[in-house]
């Protein structure tokens, strides 16, 4: 590959960079997060497109000259060593890659700290907690206050991350409690109507927040008095946020949760149970509920989500509550996917999951490789984990990489190619990819397949996957969700939720249409959805999100 950013650029003298490789094994509990962190920031020099009005560095010399530039003490092997995983990389040369490459503020940053919070290791290393020092570059932290409770305009997910930053720089924070109420409430508020970076990055301040000591009573709260909304219409990535923390009042809500009368939020919180579980958060009369809530959700072969977030408590279960669950299951390959998610920690049969990840890996990186180029080994890792993996994190945590990677558009096109395969379950992985992906490169090709697959189980999936991406629906492929909720029309249906969910942030002028036809309890269920999103508003992109 050649170190100028370009895929089709002449080759240099010397040997080309190699990029870096992850040897954790697949169904390692742990990992290090170095290298993913290296792959990215390698990639993305190497590879990424230039926005217009940034002269990115053509060489590495001219890249280290950038860095110091900013005050990074930057030469050409500690930047070897930054971009090959052998030394951790500083909170401040992340924000300083950001600033020569033109990226979205913070966003690679929320994206280290996520590689290190879904790891597996005890809490992220002190180097990423926060810049070791204010950023000269950014507003102060008084600054990003008074905008986050007062402006008029959302303020973007990058000023959200850096309050979030500077916040943690305070051992105490002293707000009364109607601000702190305020903050939170308008922090979830945002988290809900924004996708992939946008999202990511107030997720990233919620954490902060959430794990902060004077800011966790009043998140927990916020969280609580958000899941209990009337109608709540969106409940993910909100309660992933009680898995951030190990306190009782977090694990008692998420106890209450798991019998709560919303069924998306019974279905998330299992999937936030299996991320505790593997924390090592939960205690012996927890571990008994969630081995009685594995049996009833790993054989439910009419929900995909709960068969998923069932399989992965399973795998986190000691091994005599596995054998447990297990043995209750009636079914002969529900109970096969049981071990291999245990033992291998796949979501597909070994064999097919890694053909796949070859075959779409592959396609993605064509565009890339010049005459005798090696293949992007982390590349095929990652798709392997995002397509495959039995924990959410790692599967969650892949695709975010990817999304920020070069080879984003790419990926997308390949993981269309298999979203219509005639095997249900394969097509389901390749949309729930997609949802964690996020698509730009074909958004109404995405909507037109969506709207038009008719296996029930993976129309869930597919029309799911149509939140995440911030342009606006056509209007040809409005008016077919908007069929879409009028074909589906019956009480507490995941389709016509994901549809209606879709439309609301991409498409709100089409929610009175909704309307226009039905009654009794399904049209009653419409009215209440539509009112609630019209109070929450539609899709929020931030200036210097990629559309």
């Amino acid at each position: 590959m050649a170190d100028d950013g370009r895929a089709d650029a002449p080759r240099r003298r010397g040997r080309p960079q190699r990029l870096p490789f992850d040897p954790t094994p697949f169904d390692a509990a742990e990992l290090d997060p170095w290298p993913r962190v290296a792959w990215l920031l390698a990639t993305t020099r190497l590879l990424g497109e230039r926005r217009d009005d940034v002269a990115a560095p053509a060489t590495r010399s001219a890249f280290v000259a950038s860095l110091r530039e900013r005050g990074i003490p930057a030469d050409l092997t500690r930047m070897s060593r930054w971009e090959s995983g052998q030394h951790p990389v500083p909170a401040r040369v992340v924000l300083a890659y950001e600033a020569v490459l033109g990226l979205p503020s913070a966003g690679l940053l929320a994206l280290v700290r996520e590689v290190h919070r879904t790891s597996g290791r005890p809490g992220p290393p002190a180097v990423m907690v926060a810049p070791e020092e204010p950023d000269a570059d950014g507003p102060d932290v008084e600054t990003l206050l008074e905008s986050a409770l007062t402006a008029a305009e959302p303020v973007t997910g990058g000023d959200w991350l850096r309050l979030g930053l500077g916040l943690t720089r305070f051992t105490s924070v002293f707000l009364p409690r109607a601000v702190w109420s305020v903050l939170c409430a308008r922090l979830l508020g945002e988290i809900a109507r924004t996708s992939g970076l946008d999202q990511l990055r107030r997720y990233e301040a919620a954490v902060l927040l959430i794990q902060h000591p004077h800011g966790q009573a009043p998140m927990v709260r916020a969280l609580g008095e958000w899941l209990m909304r009337n109608d709540v219409q969106v409940v993910t990535p909100m309660l992933a946020l009680l898995q951030e923390i190990d306190v009782d009042a977090a694990n008692g809500l998420m106890l209450r949760l798991l019998d709560a009368d919303v069924a998306a939020i019974r279905d998330h919180t299992l999937g936030v149970a299996a991320v505790k579980l593997a924390r090592g958060h939960v205690d012996a009369a927890t571990v008994a509920s969630l081995e009685r809530h594995g049996v009833r959700h790993i054989g439910d072969a009419h929900h995909p989500l709960r068969v998923q977030h069932g399989l992965d408590v399973a795998a986190h279960l000691p091994s005599d509550a596995f054998e447990s669950v297990v043995q209750a299951v009636p079914d002969r390959l529900v109970r096969s996917r049981a071990e291999l998610a245990r033992e291998h920690g796949e979501l597909l049969p070994a064999k097919l999951g890694r053909a796949l990840a070859r075959a779409v890996s592959l396609r993605a990186q064509r565009p890339f490789l010049s005459a005798g180029g090696e293949s992007d080994r982390m590349l095929t890792h990652l798709v392997h984990e995002l397509l495959c993996h039995v924990h959410e994190p790692r599967r969650t945590t892949a695709g975010h990489l990817l999304a920020a990677s070069p080879y984003r558009r790419a990926l997308e096109t390949a993981l269309l190619s298999i979203a219509d395969d005639d095997r249900d379950l394969v097509a389901q992985r390749a949309w729930d990819a997609l949802r964690t992906l996020g698509h730009t490169a074909h958004p109404a090709v995405v909507a037109d397949r969506a709207a038009a697959e008719r296996r029930p189980r993976v129309a869930v999936a597919a029309l799911a996957a149509l939140r995440c991406s911030p342009r606006p629906l056509g209007t040809v492929q409005a008016n077919a969700l908007v069929r879409v909720v009028r074909e589906h029309a019956e009480p507490a249906s995941e389709t016509v939720a994901h549809a209606v969910t879709a439309l609301a942030l991409r498409a709100p002028e089409t929610l009175p249409r909704l309307l226009d036809h039905g009654s009794g309890p399904a049209h009653l269920g419409l009215t209440r959805a539509v009112r609630w999103w019209r109070e929450v508003g539609s899709m929020l992109v931030d200036d210097d999100a990629e559309r």
